[in-house]
């Protein structure tokens, strides 16, 4: 049988992802998002690059920007 701080740290390894999410959603004060899907578009070449330069600059993910995008729209 194992110890509680044996099955405390197997729960923790196999959990990382979701308790990683709810530690940034507390830290941010945002309601985690621990779903995500992968969808594809087509768009202009020289917006995506325009778009991926000001994101760096920013230190922003295109994923962000695009998400807050969406929920405005």
């Amino acid at each position: 049988m194992l110890s509680s701080e044996k099955l405390i740290k197997r729960t923790i390894q196999r959990n990382r992802r979701y308790l990683d999410a709810l530690e940034a959603a507390d830290k941010q004060g945002k309601k985690p998002a621990l779903r995500k899907i992968r969808k594809n578009f087509t768009v202009d070449e020289i917006i995506f690059m325009e778009f991926q330069k000001k994101c760096i600059q920013r230190k922003r993910t295109m994923s962000s920007v695009i998400e807050e995008l969406m929920k405005k729209y």
